[in-house]
């Protein structure tokens, strides 16, 4: 199966290793020659699926959380 990895990292320390834990995946290749239109023809078709899952509640509530508090202390 073959996998687009997507989710960009939070700007948090850490978060690095989250980057592209979800994404689209699929058994078809996508045209090298033409990749963008072959992916959008890919999507079209329901031949992609998601793939890996989201952060669970409370390390998604802590990084909201520093998120938020970081974004305070910045417009100071």
């Amino acid at each position: 199966a073959r996998n687009l990895p997507g989710s960009d990292p939070l700007r948090l320390p850490g978060q690095e290793r989250r980057a592209g834990c979800i994404g689209l995946g699929g058994e078809d290749e996508i045209d090298g020659e033409r990749p963008f239109r072959s992916f959008a023809e890919l999507a079209a078709s329901g031949k992609l699926s998601p793939r890996g899952g989201p952060q669970n509640l409370l390390p998604f509530l802590r990084s909201q959380l520093a998120l938020r508090l970081r974004r305070g202390r910045t417009r100071s």
